[in-house]
């Protein structure tokens, strides 16, 4: 088997916990983080899930449940509550996805659309909120 300088010197990189390509692309890292060792964008990948995941215990909140315009409409309480496990969901799947492409890098691109996803989710369970206490001075 023949290989190539730049695949042994990848290897070398590789067995020394150097600088590779397995988590460049992951969207916990910003601006030159990229450029570090492995181990340490491993670090700071693994501290983001962590404080994301305490950031959002508790995602579906009894809060939201007990709101003043739920009282009066059981339909917009059941939207609140499809909006709160839309926002658990998307966060546990981007949590899940940034593990997976820890371990097949080939997922680490679709972790930025995991990540996209469960901004979104958190956008529209913001707006909710809003709406809800628009409504709530107007009716």
């Amino acid at each position: 088997m023949r290989i190539t300088k730049r695949q042994l010197t990848k290897l070398i990189r590789e067995a020394q916990g150097g600088d590779t390509e397995k988590y460049d692309d992951d969207s916990a890292l910003t601006g030159d983080q990229d450029e570090l060792p492995d181990g340490l964008q491993k670090g700071i990948i693994d501290k983001t899930v962590e404080d994301r995941e305490e950031s959002n215990e508790g995602m579906i909140s009894e809060g939201d449940e007990d709101h003043e315009m739920f009282a009066s409409d059981d339909e917009l309480k059941e939207l609140g509550s499809y909006i709160s496990d839309l926002n658990h969901f998307a966060v546990q799947v981007t949590d899940r996805m940034m593990e997976m492409s820890a371990r097949y890098g080939e997922l680490s691109a679709t972790t930025t659309y995991a990540v996209k996803a469960a901004n979104a989710a958190e956008e529209v369970s913001d707006r909710f909120d809003k709406a809800l206490d628009e409504m709530l001075r107007h009716y």
